[in-house]
Order: C-alpha cells, then structure tokens, then sequence
C-alpha cells in the first residue's frame, strides 16, 4: 500500500496555507507545464503515473487556496459589512451625522474591497470535485502499476461556458419540465497497448415551472431544479497478459449459455469492464463522497489479475 502522506487525495484549506501561502506565492513556484495545464485544464501526451498525479495535485492545491481565500474573505467582508450597516443605523438614530456618514463611507469602502478580492479568486466548483476524482484513479493505479509506469494520456477538464444543452422537453400534469446536460470531465488514457481506461463525468439538470393559485386565489409561479451527475467508467485490459480473478465476474460477448451477465466482458481479445455511478450532490469536504469515489474506481483493477 503506497504511502498515503505522499500521495494525500484532500488537503484542507488551513493545511495548505501553512504549508505553501497565497496562491499567488505558490504559483510563482510552478513550473511552466504546471501553470499551462492550470490555464488550460488540458492535459495530453506520455507522463509517468507520479508525474501525472503530482500535475493534477498541485492543480488541486492551487483551486484549494483560491477557494479557501475566498472563503476568508467571504467571511470577513460579509461581518464587517453587517457591523458597520449597524452602527450606520445607529448612529442615524440617535442623530449622529457625521459619526454616520464616516461609517458609511467605510462601509461602502468595505463593500468594495470584498468585491474587489472576491474577483482576484474565481474558481469553478466542480473542478475541484473532478481533480479528486483524477488523484482517486491515479492512486489507484500507482497501487497497481508503481509511479514509473508511463501513461498515455488525454484530459479535458476546461469549464463548460457555453448553455447546457438541452436533451428532453415535456409535461408532466401542470409542470413544464425541461432536462439540460453538461459534460463536466472527459479522460482517455492507456498504459501500452494493454490498458485503457476512459472516465466522462455528464450532469443533467432539470428544471421545474408550474402555477399554482393560492386559497386567496391569487396565482403563484413555481420553480425547483435539480442535478444529477452521471459517471460512465469502461476499463479495458487485454486478455492475452490480464484475466479475471473469478469466473462470476465475467462473461464472453459470445456466450450464450444464459449465464449471469456482470461488469466484465470478453470482446475482441480484450477484458471490457464497464459502469455507472451517480450522485445526487458532489459536497467537496464530505469524506464519505470520496471513499464512495475509491471504491468506485478501484472495482476494475480488484477483480483482474496479471497472468
């Protein structure tokens, strides 16, 4: 079992303060495939699975400081916000003018500066979730493969800007319910030719509008969305150099004698294993979300073994 100290899947925010600063002190230090692959969140090529994982760490360090620091200042600049709009209220009762206009001036300076520092740290929160995600499989296989194992890889996890598409349109009694889809995550990566493994993270959206009349009889709008992220993981492992473990873990393409279908398949030479997972709500700091994840991802590579 490799170390998991040196190969930490979550790091909190107060953690990586300590350790490495501001964000901008820890991008100065990034080399320039680091920063490339943070302004773009595009990854291809051939990487070994340490250099691989230590890449996708240090992003994840990187959006964590971002976050944590807007988290700060979210905190502090909404306090102050709320502290001097009542001591401005006040001062108006009790007919301190000029006590009052200093501290709405200081309040509206205070405003500003929260506004000001909450546009320094943008950030994406789904990102997060899929950078834990790509360390989970990544340390799964280092388990497996060892951290000099090279990889071919290809990664695409750059936001999605553009409007969700939308995949269905109907009714259903008074409600007008329509279904959108993003693609949040889409990797590709081989280890030679006898590995592949390819992950998508989809999330469908469906969104809710109806009327609804009151007893006083006046009509009220009604809206409730929903999300629902789906991952669709395939696995393939080439029969000549992996079999599986046990005989009830697979069955060929080509059988026919009414056995019992289960996640791995033979086709063309090759262990296809394929699954599904779905999560109603990602929650970045919700430890049970990311061992459901490991377990998730670790199925495959617990049920094949090397001949």
């Amino acid at each position: 079992m490799l170390n998991m100290t040196q190969y930490p899947l979550r790091i909190k925010y107060p953690e990586a303060k300590e350790k490495y600063g501001d964000h901008t002190v820890f991008r100065q230090n990034l080399n320039a495939q680091e920063i490339e692959f943070i302004e773009s969140r595009k990854l291809e090529g051939r990487f070994s699975l340490k250099e691989l994982y230590h890449l996708i760490h240090k992003f994840s360090l990187y959006y964590t400081l971002i976050k944590g620091k807007r988290d700060f200042i979210n905190g502090y600049g909404i306090f102050g916000s709320l502290a001097l709009a009542a001591l401005v209220f006040v001062a108006y009762v009790k007919y301190a003018f000029f006590l009052g206009i200093f501290l709405f001036v200081l309040l509206v300076i205070t405003v500003g500066m929260t506004i000001y520092f909450r546009s320094q740290t943008k950030y994406s929160p789904f990102q997060i979730n899929n950078e834990e995600v790509l360390k989970c499989l990544v340390y799964i296989l280092l388990q497996d493969f060892g951290p000099k194992q090279k990889v071919d890889l290809s990664l695409d996890c750059t936001p999605v800007n553009e409007k969700e598409k939308i995949i269905d349109r109907f009714k259903r009694g008074v409600r007008n319910i329509v279904i959108y889809k993003k693609e949040y995550l889409k990797l590709k990566f081989s280890i030679g030719d006898s590995v592949k493994v390819v992950l998508h993270d989809d999330c469908f959206f469906r969104t809710q509008n109806w009327k609804k009349r009151s007893r006083s009889g006046k009509l009220k709008y009604k809206k409730k969305e929903n999300a629902l992220d789906k991952i669709s993981y395939k696995v393939l492992f080439d029969c000549q150099y992996y079999d599986v473990m046990k005989s009830e873990y697979a069955h060929s393409s080509n059988n026919n004698s009414g056995g019992k279908s289960n996640l791995f398949e033979l086709n063309n030479g090759m262990w296809e294993y394929k699954s599904k997972l779905k999560l109603q709500d990602k929650k970045a700091n919700s430890k049970d979300v990311l061992n459901q994840w490991i377990g998730f991802l670790q199925q495959p590579f617990l049920q094949i073994k090397k001949k």
